[in-house]
């Protein structure tokens, strides 16, 4: 644990007289071994008002009067005082956090609170967007107890600790063994070095580009492009980028993108030497078809990669990877001094500083992350490590210890779902594409997925197979005409769509190809 920061009480610093009657103690946010048996985690009042939202926020001289405004979303916007002319309030809930990595693992749960905006009415906010599902925990270096499992930890405030993340790399190697080295939606084992003609990398040592080998270790790279021009391996620079130290001429370094110039960094604090960067690895004016056939093969790429660098909230290639450089992270870690020896923090939800990310409404991106077998994510001004099975190892979380690591080894899963193949169409139906010609290229990967696991083609996005019942879909929200594809299929509209074939009939695979055969209402003719 890094030492807590020493400036966190501000002068004039106090309870109110609401705060100070929780009667807060370190103690109360562990639970002690034998109070789950005993019933002893659940409070017998578990939830409380700290006030209406207007004088919560006039109280600026209460630590916990502040955390929880940024908690429910005050560092990123003012919390509405009024909803609909109706009085807001803040309320406080105690509940126990029980994480549940693996069935079979120890349970390490915790005590946390919970705030939340509401009406005096009771009523969700609706107006703005508030953070959801945030949690207040204790600080990891005041617990009474040894076990600090899923309790928040200060993290360094200048940039990342990459040997933290190097530690993560190797303990999910330890314990995961080869389940997070391949990914469930990739039917081959295939290294992309021996499928794409001419398939390079960044090698982060020599500052060049180099040919890729079928046992090469790589990392790489899902950003979102933007609007703006920014530099490109084309024919005419393409020799010249192969030479070593390439990358480091003054003709070169200054027109690289942030985003891939970090990335660059990133890798090579991970100790890996080879990143694969679209826009450097693949010559973007080509003409022979090396670029179309790699396009069409980018569920290869990401899916042998050792581990996926997202820039999960950057809007273009400029905006950087924040804290890897120094000074770049952008974020204040909440944590309040509540009184001597008891700080608390808060324990953000990543999803909520998605809300507007352009990197989650992009057809590429979609595909990038969901082929990717293990990832490092850079959202909320930390780095997230995701694997198969680890959904979120983080910075500010303490999880090292066989509780925090072990994952779903055990879990089932369900195999044979056409809703989950339903739902992939659903998910990339809602996302946007720069060129519309785009929409069968960004999705050739998932496309190769449901293909072999339907047994059957797709004709224009609908699976050959089942074609009548596939041509059902229906639009979940207003949609607007792609001519670059057939009105009748789903892929000829802009806007989600949804077969809804698991709802109306049922979600079993098999099930659903013995029904077609007998319960088809369209006669074919080829010709």
């Amino acid at each position: 644990l890094l030492p807590v920061p020493a400036n966190l009480a501000h002068p004039g610093d106090r309870l109110c007289d609401t705060c100070k009657a929780l009667k807060l103690t370190a103690s109360r946010f562990v639970i002690l071994p034998g109070d789950l048996k005993k019933g002893k985690h659940v409070m017998k009042d578990p939830t409380f008002s700290l006030g209406l939202v207007k004088d919560v926020l006039k109280k600026n001289y209460c630590p916990l009067c502040r955390l929880a405004i940024v908690a429910i979303g005050g560092d990123r916007m003012e919390v509405p005082a009024l909803e609909n002319g109706e009085p807001t309030s803040i309320v406080l809930t105690w509940d126990t956090d029980i994480p549940m990595p693996n069935p079979c693992a120890p349970k390490s749960p915790i005590r946390v609170l919970r705030p939340h905006c509401e009406t005096v009415e009771g009523k969700d906010i609706r107006s703005v967007q508030l953070s959801l599902f945030q949690e207040i925990s204790l600080l990891a270096n005041d617990c009474p107890v040894p076990a600090t499992t899923f309790l928040v930890r200060p993290i360094p405030q200048d940039k990342i600790d990459f040997s933290m993340v190097r530690n993560w790399l190797s303990l999910c190697g330890t314990w995961h063994g080869d389940s997070c080295n391949n990914t469930e939606m990739l039917e081959v084992d295939t290294h992309p070095a021996d499928e794409i003609s001419a398939f390079r990398f960044v090698d982060v040592i020599d500052n060049c580009l180099v040919h890729g080998r079928s046992n090469s270790k790589y990392a790489a790279l899902s950003y979102v492009w933007g609007r703006a021009r920014f530099f490109r391996t084309l024919r005419e620079n393409v020799e010249k980028l192969q030479k070593p130290g390439a990358f480091k001429l003054p003709e070169f370094i200054d027109k690289i993108p942030w985003t891939i110039r970090d990335a660059i960094e990133a890798v090579r604090e991970i100790g890996l030497r080879y990143l694969w960067v679209d826009s450097l690895c693949i010559v973007q004016d080509d003409t022979t078809g090396e670029k179309a056939d790699a396009i069409s093969k980018m569920d290869l790429v990401y899916g042998a990669a050792f581990v996926t660098i997202i820039a999960a909230t950057g809007d273009g290639a400029d905006a950087g990877l924040p804290g890897v450089r120094s000074g770049t992270r952008g974020y204040r870690q909440p944590i309040e001094e509540v009184m001597p020896g008891l700080r608390l923090a808060v324990k953000p939800v990543h999803s909520n500083y998605m809300k507007d990310s352009v990197y989650i409404s992009r057809g590429w991106t979609f595909q990038e992350n969901l082929f990717s077998p293990r990832s490092l994510r850079f959202v909320g001004g930390q780095i997230v490590f995701k694997c198969r099975r680890a959904d979120e190892w983080r910075e500010d979380v303490v999880f090292e210890n066989s509780t925090g690591i072990v994952g779903s080894l055990l879990m089932p899963r369900e195999k044979g779902d056409i809703g989950k193949l339903e739902g992939l169409i659903q998910s990339y139906s809602d996302l946007s594409l720069t060129y519309d010609s785009d929409i069968y290229n960004a999705f050739a990967g998932i496309s190769k997925y449901i293909t072999s696991k339907l047994k059957s083609n797709l004709c224009h996005g609908i699976p050959e197979a089942h074609f009548d019942w596939f041509l059902l879909w229906t639009a979940l929200k207003p949609q607007k005409r792609r001519e670059s594809a057939p009105s009748w299929s789903w892929s000829g509209w802009t806007g989600q769509s949804w077969s809804y074939i698991w709802k109306w009939y049922t979600g079993n695979v098999k099930r659903v190809g013995r029904a077609q055969r007998n319960r088809t209402w369209i006669i074919w003719y080829q010709r």
